[in-house]
C-alpha cells in the first residue's frame, strides 16, 4: 500500500508544473531538464485534449498562475491517453533525460482515409557549455504563462475520437547511438509531412540551458500566429550569441520541408535535417534522394505490447500490464512463468522500476530478459525456439553459451540437440527469480 501511494504521488507530480520548477529552471542544467520534461509532457497531453473530443471525465484541471491546463486521471482507459499519451511520453521523456531528443512530431490522421490532418512539433535545444544561465526566472515564468495560454486555446473544431488516430515521430541529435530506440518506439522508413496550409506558433521558451519551441500546422486552424518571438518570450533576440541560440534567431531553423503530396510522405524532397533509419529489407533507399538515413523513430503500432526486451514475441508469450506506464510487457521476460503468480494491482515493468539504473546494469537486465524468453520457449517446445532468430549474432551466442553452461542441452546424441528436462527446470529456477542477482553482478 505504501508503494502504491508513493507511485500515485510521483505520477501526479510528474504531470504538474509547479512554481519551484519554473523558478529553479535557470539554476542548473539538471533543474532545467526537469522543467523541460514536465513542460513537454503537459504539452503532449494538452494538445491531445485541445484537438480531440475526449470526455472531460478522463481529465483533471490544474492551474499554473491561474491558467488552467489538463492532466489525465491515473486509471484512464481512453485509447488516446493510454496508447498514445502514456506510450509516447514514456519514450520521449527517456530521450530527453539522455539529452538525445531533438524534435517531436505529433500527427493527427484520418482513421479511414489516412489523410494527415494536423501536425504539432516540439523542438528542444540543449546548452551544456554555459555553467550559468543568462535568463531570469521571471522571464521563464512570463513565457510559460504565455505558452500555457496559447496551448490551452489552440483554435479549430476538435476532431471526434472515432474519426482520427495519431502517430508520433521523434528525431535525435547527432551522435546518438544508431541502435538506440526509446521505450515504445521503433525505427521507421517514412517521414510524414504536415499540411502546409496554416501554421500556428505555440511557444518559444528558454531557460538558458534548454530551449523548447512548439508549433503546429493544420488546415482547420481558425487563425495563424507568426513564428516570431513574442514580447513575453523568455528569449530576447539580443541573446543570439548565446550557445543555445546562435543559429536560430526568429526560429529560422524550423524545418520548412518541400512538400511532396503523396499520402503525406515527404519522399525525396525531405529536409537533410531529418535522418531516417530503415529496417525493411524491401525498402529502396536509392529513391530517397537527399535524406541522410539515420536517427528517427516512430511510435510502435504493430501491437500494444511495449516490453523493454524490444522483441516481437508470439502470443504464446503471455503479457501483463504495468500499473505505472500502462504498457503491456512479456510475463516471461519479467521473471514469471504463470500470470497467477503476479499481483496485477502492483506489478511494475523493468522500464519503470529501473528508470534510474546505470546503463551497464540495464544492458545486463536486457540480456537476462532475452535469455528468459528463450528459456520459456524451450520449456514450451522442448527445443530451441525460433525466437532465437530475434537475437543479434552476439546475443544468440551469449544466450546459448549460458544455457549450455547450465546444462540445458544434452549432447549425448550426435544427430540433434536434446533438452535436459532436469537441468531446464534448474535453469528456470536460477533465472526466473525476483532478485535478478545471478546475472547482474
Amino acid at each position: 500500500m505504501i508503494s502504491h501511494t508513493f507511485f500515485k504521488s510521483r505520477l501526479c507530480i510528474l504531470q504538474v508544473l509547479t512554481n519551484s520548477d519554473v523558478k529553479n529552471s535557470v539554476n542548473t542544467f539538471q533543474l532545467s531538464k526537469k522543467y523541460a520534461k514536465r513542460l513537454v509532457k503537459i504539452s503532449i497531453l494538452n494538445i491531445i485534449y485541445q484537438r480531440i473530443a475526449i470526455s472531460e471525465k478522463e481529465f483533471e484541471v490544474k492551474n499554473y498562475q491561474n491558467i488552467p491546463y489538463r492532466v489525465c486521471k491515473r486509471k484512464s482507459q481512453n485509447t488516446f491517453i493510454r496508447v498514445y499519451y502514456h506510450s509516447a511520453s514514456n519514450g520521449i521523456i527517456e530521450a530527453i533525460e539522455k539529452d538525445y531528443l531533438k524534435e517531436i512530431a505529433m500527427h493527427i490522421i484520418g482513421k479511414d482515409s489516412d489523410e494527415l490532418l494536423e501536425t504539432y512539433n516540439i523542438k528542444i535545444k540543449y546548452n551544456k557549455q554555459d555553467s550559468k544561465s543568462n535568463q531570469k526566472s521571471s522571464a521563464v515564468k512570463a513565457a510559460t504563462m504565455e505558452y500555457f495560454k496559447v496551448l490551452t486555446g489552440i483554435p479549430g473544431k476538435k476532431w471526434q475520437e472515432d474519426n482520427v488516430k495519431m502517430s508520433f515521430e521523434i528525431f535525435y541529435n547527432k551522435g546518438v547511438p544508431i541502435e538506440y530506440e526509446p521505450p515504445n518506439f521503433e525505427p521507421t522508413k517514412e517521414l510524414l509531412c504536415s499540411n502546409p496550409n496554416n501554421l500556428t506558433s505555440l511557444g518559444n521558451i528558454s531557460t538558458g540551458f534548454h530551449k523548447v519551441i512548439s508549433w503546429g500546422r493544420g488546415a482547420n486552424f481558425a487563425e495563424v500566429r507568426k513564428l516570431t518571438h513574442s514580447e513575453n518570450s523568455s528569449v530576447p533576440v539580443s541573446n543570439a550569441k548565446n550557445n543555445l541560440l546562435e543559429d536560430d534567431d526568429n526560429m529560422e531553423d524550423i524545418p520548412e520541408l518541400k512538400r511532396k503530396h503523396n499520402n503525406g510522405t515527404c519522399g525525396e524532397n525531405a529536409s537533410k535535417k531529418h535522418k531516417l533509419q530503415v529496417i525493411s529489407p524491401n525498402s529502396d533507399i536509392s529513391t530517397n534522394g537527399e535524406i541522410d538515413w539515420g536517427n528517427i523513430s516512430i511510435l510502435s503500432s504493430e501491437d500494444d505490447t511495449y516490453c523493454p526486451c524490444k522483441w516481437r514475441l508470439p502470443d504464446k508469450y503471455e503479457t501483463i500490464k504495468c500499473t505505472k506506464c500502462f504498457g503491456k510487457v512479456h510475463l516471461a521476460c519479467h521473471g514469471y512463468i504463470s500470470i497467477e503468480a503476479v499481483d496485477k494491482t502492483k506489478f511494475s515493468c523493468y522500464t519503470c522500476v529501473y528508470s534510474r539504473t546505470n546503463q551497464n546494469k540495464l544492458n545486463k537486465m536486457n540480456m537476462l530478459m532475452k535469455m528468459r524468453a528463450i528459456l520459456y520457449g524451450i520449456r514450451l517446445e522442448k527445443s530451441i525456439p525460433c525466437e532465437i532468430q530475434l537475437a543479434t549474432k552476439n546475443e544468440a551466442a551469449y544466450i546459448l553459451e549460458q544455457l549450455d553452461s547450465l546444462g540445458v542441452f544434452d549432447w549425448s546424441s550426435s544427430s540433434f540437440i536434446k533438452i535436459n528436462d532436469k537441468s531446464l527446470s534448474s535453469a528456470i529456477l536460477a533465472t526466473f527469480n525476483f532478485e535478478d542477482s545471478r546475472y547482474l553482478k
